[in-house]
C-alpha cells in the first residue's frame, strides 16, 4: 500500500506540474496576443492621426468653401476612427469595452461642429454603464458618429425656439441595449439627401454589424434615429478575450 500510494503521490504531483506549466504558457500567450493587439491599434490610431493632419494642410490651402466643409466632414470621421483606437490601445482589458464612456470619446469633439448663430444649440449626453466586445463597441461607435454628425447638420428650432442634439445609450431587459440621436427640427430643415447619404450608407453598414436596422422617428420638431441589439454575453472564462476568434 504504501509503494501504491507513492505511485499516486508522483502522479499527482506530475500531472499538477504539467497543469502549472500549460497554465502559465496560456497567460504567457495571452500576453502576447494583448501586447501585438495593443500595438496594432496605436499604430492605426498613429496612421490615421497622420491621415488627419494631412486632411488639415489640405483645408487650410484649399480657397473653395464647398471644398474645405468636404474636407472638415471627411476629417472629422477620420479623427473619430483614431479615437475609438485610441481607447482600445488604452484599456486595461482588451476584451472588455466601456462602450458609454468610448461613445462620450467620440461624441464631445462632434460639438464643435455644431452651428454657433442663436439659439446655441444644448447637447445632451445620457449614457448607461454598458460594457461590449470590441466587435461590438466599434461599430457602435462608429454609427454613433455618423448619426450625430447628421444631427448637427439637420438641426433646426424647434416650436419652443430651441435646438437640441440628445445621445442616449440605454440597457433595456434581456440584454439588450437601444441607442438614440434626435435633434431638433422644423419646417425649413431639409432631408433631401439625409437617406442617401454617405452617413447614412455607413449608419446602416454599421447597423449591420451590430445584426439590427436603424429605425427613424419624426416628430413635428424631432428627428430621431435609433438602434436596438443584443449584447454579447461575458462568460466567466472570457477573461482577456479579444473579440477576435482565433482559427485552428
Amino acid at each position: 500500500m504504501p509503494h501504491e500510494l507513492e505511485v499516486i503521490q508522483n502522479q499527482f504531483t506530475y500531472v499538477a506540474e504539467k497543469l502549472l506549466h500549460d497554465e502559465a504558457h496560456l497567460f504567457d500567450a495571452m500576453h502576447d496576443k494583448d501586447v501585438l493587439l495593443k500595438e496594432l491599434h496605436h499604430r492605426v490610431k498613429n496612421n490615421l492621426q497622420l491621415i488627419s493632419s494631412i486632411i488639415s494642410m489640405q483645408m487650410r490651402r484649399t480657397r473653395n468653401q464647398v471644398t474645405a466643409a468636404a474636407l472638415k466632414t471627411v476629417n472629422q470621421r477620420v479623427t473619430s476612427m483614431a479615437t475609438v483606437h485610441q481607447t482600445l490601445y488604452q484599456a486595461s482589458e482588451l476584451g472588455q469595452v466601456q462602450a458609454n464612456d468610448l461613445l462620450r470619446d467620440v461624441v464631445r469633439p462632434l460639438t464643435e461642429l455644431a452651428p454657433t448663430t442663436a439659439p446655441v444649440p444644448k447637447i445632451d449626453i445620457t449614457l448607461d454603464p454598458v460594457v461590449l466586445y470590441p466587435d461590438q463597441a466599434v461599430p457602435l461607435a462608429l454609427l454613433t458618429v455618423e448619426a450625430a454628425t447628421n444631427a448637427l447638420k439637420y438641426l433646426g428650432v424647434d416650436k419652443a425656439g430651441n435646438r437640441w442634439v440628445r445621445v442616449s445609450l440605454k440597457t433595456i431587459e434581456d440584454g439588450r441595449v437601444c441607442l438614440m440621436i434626435s435633434n431638433s427640427t422644423n419646417d425649413e430643415t431639409d432631408f433631401e439627401d439625409e437617406g442617401t447619404g454617405l452617413g447614412s450608407q455607413l449608419i446602416r453598414g454599421f447597423a449591420r454589424q451590430l445584426e439590427c436596422s436603424p429605425e427613424i422617428t419624426e416628430g413635428e420638431d424631432s428627428y430621431a434615429i435609433s438602434v436596438t441589439f443584443d449584447t454579447l454575453p461575458f462568460d466567466s472564462e472570457d477573461t482577456g478575450k479579444t473579440g477576435i476568434e482565433d482559427e485552428d
